[in-house]
C-alpha cells in the first residue's frame, strides 16, 4: 500500500504551482467565496426549476380550457417557453464537473474556480500594465501615430491572449495526455492480456501492467488498485469497471477492451479466457490504427499553413519592404515581427498539431552519456566559435553585406556543434537499442517455437542464439542461457537481480516482456511457448502499426524537411541580396524636383541591408528549430536524441544553403550596382 501511495503523489506542474501561488497571495478566502457561490448556484437553480414546473402546470391547465387563439393561452405559453428556455440552458454543474475531469486528466491539481480566477488576474494585471506602459511610450513620442497603433494593439491583444491560454490550457493540456494515452493503450490490453492467459486474475493482470506501462496509464491502473484499498470501491472488478467507465468520453474502443478483458475473468476454461482476450487485443489495435490515419489524414491542411505562414509570408515581407518605401523608422518593429511574432506563432501553431499525435512506443532512455568535463569542453569551443564569428562581422560590418553572415553563423554554428558532439555517443547507443528492439519479435519466436516442443529454457535459448547469430538479440540470449548454465540461478535473478543483464537495460520494451517470460517458463512447455509466441505477435503487430504510421507521414515530413533545409535557405539568401540590390538603386536613384513624385517612397532611406540580413538569417535559424521540432516529434514521438540530431543537421545544412545562395547571387548581379562592393 505505501508503494501504491508515493506512485500516486503526481508531481505537479508549473502551471498547478504558479496558479496556486497567485491565488493563494491575491485571495486568500477564494475557497470560501466559491463555496458560497456553488451554493448561490445550485439556490438559483431550485428557484428556476420550481418557476418552470409552475409555468408548465398553469399552461398545461390552460390548454385544457381555453382555445390556442385566446389572450389567456398566449400569455401563459410564452411564460412557459421563457420558463423553459431558462430552466433548459446546460446546467452550470454539468459544466462544472466536466471541467473537473479535464483537470484530472491533464493532472492538474486544481479547482475550476482556481483556474478562472487566475485568468482574470493575468488579464487585468497585464492590461493595467500594457495600459501605464503604452502611455508612458505615446506621450514620449508626442502621441506619434507610428507608436498610437502598436501600443493600443498590443495593450488590447497580448492579456486577452494569454487570458484566452490559461482558460484553454487544461484542455489542450488534457487533449495531450489522451494523445499520449491512445499510443499506450495497445500496450495496457496486451499487459493485462498475458497476465490473464497465465493467471486468470484481475487484480494481478491489474499490478503488472501498472508496473509495466508508462505514465500516465501507469498511475492509473495503480489508482484502481488504490481505490479498492481506501474502501472507494468494494471489490478490484467494480474498481475496473469504473475505470473503463471514465473512458466512454473519451476512448470508446478502449473502454470496449477493457470490459472484454474484465469478461476474461468471468470465464471458466481457457479456451474462453484466449477467444475473449484476442477480441479485446483486436479491438484496440482496429482502434489504434483508426487513430493514426485520422491523425495523418488531418495533417495536410496544417503543414499547408505552417508552410505558407512560417516560409512564404516572411520572403513576402522582405521583398516588399524596399517597394513600400518603408524607412529606417520602421526597422525595430519589422525585426519584431520577423524573430518574435512570426516564430511564436508558428511554434505555438506546430505545438498544436503535435498535441493530437498518438505515442506508440516510449524512446529509450540512454542516461547521460557524456562526462561532464567534456561537455564543458564542448560548451567553451561554442562560446570561443560564436566570440570570433562576431567579433570578425563587427570589423566587417561597414565593408559587407556579409558581414551579417557571420553574425548568423555565430547564432546558428555553436547550436550545431552542441547539440551533434554531445548527442553523438548517445545517439549511436538509441540506435543498437532500436535495432535490438527490431530484432526482438523474430527471436522471441523461436524462443517460443523451441519451448513449446519441451526444450529447456537454456538450450532454447541458446539455439535461438545461435540462428540468429550476428544480431544484437543473439548476443543477449547467448550470455542470458551462459550465466543460466553456469551460475544455475533463476531466470528471473540472472535478467533482473543487481547485477542482472536487464537490470538497466535502456531497451524498455525487452526488459517488461522478459517478465512475462519469466512468469512463463514455470508453466508448462506448451503453455509457456504459446504466450511468449503471442508476445512476438504482439510486437510484430505493433511495429507494422509504426512503420505504417511513418509511412503514412513520410510525404509530410519529407516536404517540410526539403523545405526547412534547401528551399527556404535558397529563397532567402537571394531575396537578402535582391534587397541589398534595389536598396542600393532606390537610394542613388536621383527623381528630377520638378517631377515632385514619391513613387511609393522610391528614395527613401530604407531599412538597413546588413540589419534585415541578419534579422532574415536569424529567423531562417529560428525556422529550421522549429521545422526540426516538429519533423522529429512526427516521426519519433518524444525522442530527445532524434531532436537533437535533426536540429544539428538541419542548422549545418540550411546555413550552408543560405551562404551558397547569397554568394552566388551577389557574383551574378552585384556586379551591375554601384556603391555595392563585397570589401
Amino acid at each position: 500500500m505505501p508503494d501504491f501511495e508515493k506512485d500516486l503523489d503526481y508531481p505537479s506542474s508549473r502551471f498547478t504551482r504558479i496558479c496556486k501561488l497567485v491565488n493563494s497571495a491575491l485571495y486568500p478566502d477564494l475557497e470560501i467565496k466559491a463555496g458560497a457561490d456553488e451554493k448561490e448556484r445550485k439556490k438559483r437553480h431550485r428557484r428556476q426549476k420550481e418557476l418552470f414546473l409552475n409555468a408548465k402546470q398553469r399552461f398545461e391547465n390552460v390548454q385544457k380550457k381555453q382555445s390556442a387563439n385566446s389572450h389567456a393561452y398566449r400569455r401563459e405559453e410564452k411564460r412557459f417557453l421563457n420558463a423553459e428556455k431558462l430552466y433548459g440552458r446546460e446546467d452550470e454543474g454539468f459544466r462544472e464537473a466536466k471541467f473537473k475531469k479535464i483537470l484530472s486528466l491533464g493532472r492538474l491539481d486544481l479547482e475550476p474556480y482556481e483556474v478562472r480566477s487566475f485568468s482574470n488576474t493575468v488579464l487585468m494585471v497585464l492590461m493595467i500594465i500594457f495600459i501605464v506602459v503604452s502611455a508612458g511610450v505615446i506621450m514620449i513620442t508626442d502621441f506619434d501615430i507610428f507608436y498610437i497603433v502598436p501600443c493600443a494593439i498590443a495593450t488590447f491583444m497580448i492579456p486577452g491572449l494569454l487570458s484566452f491560454y490559461i482558460d484553454r490550457y487544461p484542455y489542450m493540456r488534457a487533449r495531450r495526455m489522451r494523445a499520449l494515452t491512445v499510443g499506450r493503450m495497445p500496450e495496457a490490453i496486451h499487459y493485462l492480456s498475458l497476465s490473464m492467459r497465465l493467471t486468470p486474475s484481475l487484480d494481478r493482470a491489474v499490478k503488472y501492467a501498472a508496473s509495466s506501462l508508462p505514465e500516465p496509464l501507469s498511475s492509473d491502473l495503480r489508482k484502481v488498485l488504490w481505490d479498492v484499498y481506501m474502501r472507494e470501491y468494494s471489490s478490484v472488478e467494480e474498481s475496473f469497471i469504473a475505470f473503463a467507465y471514465d473512458w466512454s468520453d473519451w476512448d470508446e474502443d478502449f473502454k470496449r477492451s477493457l470490459y472484454m478483458v474484465r469478461s476474461a475473468a468471468l470465464e471458466r476454461n481457457t479456451e474462453g479466457i484466449n477467444r475473449v482476450l484476442d477480441k479485446a487485443n483486436q479491438i484496440i489495435i482496429d482502434g489504434t490504427k483508426g487513430k493514426l490515419e485520422e491523425f495523418s489524414n488531418s495533417l495536410k491542411i496544417p503543414t499547408m499553413i505552417l508552410f505558407a505562414v512560417g516560409i512564404m509570408l516572411p520572403l513576402l515581407l522582405a521583398i516588399l519592404l524596399p517597394i513600400l518605401g518603408i524607412g529606417n523608422e520602421w526597422t525595430w518593429l519589422t525585426v519584431i515581427v520577423i524573430n518574435l511574432v512570426l516564430p511564436v506563432g508558428i511554434l505555438a501553431y506546430a505545438y498544436s498539431i503535435l498535441g493530437n499525435r498518438p505515442e506508440l512506443t516510449t524512446p529509450p532512455d540512454i542516461g547521460k552519456v557524456i562526462s561532464p568535463a567534456k561537455r564543458g569542453f564542448i560548451i567553451f569551443i561554442c562560446f570561443l566559435a560564436c566570440g570570433a564569428l562576431v567579433t570578425l562581422g563587427v570589423i566587417l560590418l561597414d565593408k559587407s553585406i556579409f558581414a551579417s553572415l557571420l553574425f548568423v553563423w555565430a547564432v546558428g554554428l555553436p547550436i550545431s556543434i552542441y547539440g551533434y558532439f554531445t548527442n553523438r555517443e548517445a545517439k549511436g547507443k538509441a540506435r543498437a537499442v532500436r535495432r535490438m528492439e527490431d530484432e526482438y519479435p523474430e527471436a522471441l519466436f523461436q524462443l517460443g517455437n523451441r519451448i513449446a516442443e519441451g526444450k529447456p529454457l537454456e538450450t532454447a535459448l541458446e539455439k535461438t542464439a545461435i540462428t540468429m547469430k550476428n544480431t544484437l538479440i543473439s548476443k543477449l540470449f547467448g550470455k542470458i542461457s551462459y550465466k543460466l548454465q553456469v551460475t544455475r540461478s533463476s531466470l528471473k535473478k540472472v535478467l533482473y537481480g543487481p547485477e542482472g543483464l536487464l537490470a538497466r537495460s535502456p531497451a524498455r520494451t525487452v526488459k517488461n516482456t522478459m517478465h512475462t517470460v519469466v512468469e512463463a517458463s514455470s508453466k508448462d512447455p506448451k503453455t509457456a511457448g504459446k504466450t511468449i509466441m503471442l508476445i512476438s505477435n504482439y510486437l510484430s503487430e505493433l511495429k507494422k502499426v509504426e512503420k505504417e504510421l511513418r509511412g503514412r507521414l513520410e510525404e509530410v515530413t519529407g516536404m517540410m524537411t526539403q523545405t526547412a533545409i534547401f528551399i527556404a535557405p535558397l529563397v532567402m539568401g537571394v531575396t537578402v541580396i535582391l534587397y541589398q540590390l534595389l536598396a542600393v538603386n532606390l537610394q542613388t536613384y536621383d527623381i528630377p524636383e520638378e517631377m515632385n513624385v514619391e513613387l511609393f517612397g522610391f528614395g527613401q532611406d530604407t531599412i538597413s541591408p546588413t540589419v534585415l540580413a541578419v534579422s532574415i538569417g536569424i529567423y531562417l535559424i529560428q525556422l529550421m528549430l522549429v521545422v526540426g521540432y516538429f519533423v522529429s516529434r512526427i516521426d519519433f514521438g518524444k525522442d530527445m536524441i532524434e531532436l537533437k540530431n535533426n536540429i544539428s543537421i538541419f542548422l549545418l545544412i540550411g546555413l550552408t544553403c543560405y551562404s551558397l545562395a547569397m554568394m552566388v547571387t551577389y557574383f551574378i548581379g552585384g556586379a551591375y550596382v554601384t556603391n555595392f562592393t563585397i570589401l
